[in-house]
């Protein structure tokens, strides 16, 4: 045999090894044992600023701290959440894309017939992050104070209380809905685009309530231009210990926003477990400061997350189908 052509076969086997059926040949780089070799991304479906974002970043710092790579902040409002989710969707499962989840991701399949993806086909969990209550806000001229007096209130013959909220399909719009349906009441849903000009209606006396996070009233409460009646976690808030949780006043309700990491689809599992340990690592070192009092942390690891999340949808999928809502 020529020795020329010798040497090509030997190479072109060599490359066969290499490359299989033209798929390049993972390098170190690509192994999930070499990961992080570069910086992350944590897309957030969130304009910057709000307590999404406060999570995004607080986290991020952290698990840079821990894993030894940049953990870079991207936000991709959008569509309800729908923008950001999708580029997540799209990317590379290697583990330098990660999805910064919220609630959302519970009540989407039920409220969006059209969705552009499936959550449990199209994402994995990688760990709970941590959960933020809700509360019922007042304008302080609103004659109850309680959440007994509440309920009495809009229990009278002709009440037309109102509360408004940051939209029909927001954890906190679904909430009192949920509420209503609990406590035999119609209190009024005025949903509005955003938290900020529902908390300014309430301020000013054009709607009763409030239904909100921690995170968004805690300024105006403390500065008594909001009272709060009742908190949605399963114990008093640290940021609220004077406000009664809803089942210490005799209604069986606790409803929180969440927060957490997933990645898409295909994301090597050792990976997925390894930002899954560092969250909880993290969580377990406490220290977050007093500015997050109103944040429940957690940091659980994938089975727990998706067990969690598959009870929230089934939640929130029969509220929703209750009352036949769906957004366009």
């Amino acid at each position: 045999m020529n020795t020329n052509f010798a040497k090509w076969l030997g190479r072109l086997a060599m490359a066969g090894v290499a490359f299989g059926l033209g798929v390049p040949a993972a390098t170190a780089a690509d192994r999930p044992s070499s990961w992080p070799r570069k910086s992350v991304t944590i897309v957030v479906p969130f304009s910057p600023g709000g307590s999404t974002d406060q999570i995004a970043r607080l986290f991020s710092a952290r698990l840079a701290e821990k894993l030894g790579q940049p953990f870079v902040v991207v936000n991709r409002p959008g569509a309800g959440t729908i923008v950001g989710m999708q580029e997540v969707v799209r990317a590379r499962p290697d583990g330098y894309t990660l999805l910064l989840a919220v609630s959302t991701v519970s009540t989407q399949p039920a409220l969006y017939p059209n969705l552009p993806y499936d959550v449990k086909r199209d994402l994995v969990p990688v760990s709970l992050l941590g959960k933020i209550p809700l509360l019922i806000y007042t304008n302080p001229a609103f004659p109850a104070h309680t959440l007994g007096e509440l309920i009495e209130q809009a229990r009278k013959p002709g009440a037309d209380i109102t509360y408004a909220s940051p939209g029909a399909a927001s954890t906190a719009g679904l909430t009192g809905e949920l509420f209503n349906e609990k406590v035999k009441t119609a209190i009024r849903h005025i949903p509005y685009n955003s938290g900020s000009p529902a908390m300014t209606d309430v301020m000013g006396g054009n709607v009763d309530l409030l239904w909100g996070t921690a995170a968004q009233g805690l300024e105006q409460y403390r500065a008594k231009r909001l009272n709060a009646v009742a908190i949605s976690s399963e114990r008093r808030s640290l940021s609220f210990p004077e406000v009664p949780t809803f089942r210490e006043q005799g209604v069986d309700l606790v409803a929180e926003e969440w927060f957490g990491l997933m990645a898409p689809k295909g994301t090597p599992p050792e990976i997925v477990a390894r930002i899954s340990q560092a969250a909880s690592e993290i969580v377990k070192g406490g220290s977050f400061g007093g500015d997050y009092n109103y944040f429940e942390f957690i940091g659980s690891d994938p089975a727990s997350f998706g067990a969690y999340m598959d009870a929230q949808a089934a939640l929130w999928t029969g509220l929703i189908h209750r009352l036949g809502l769906k957004v366009k």
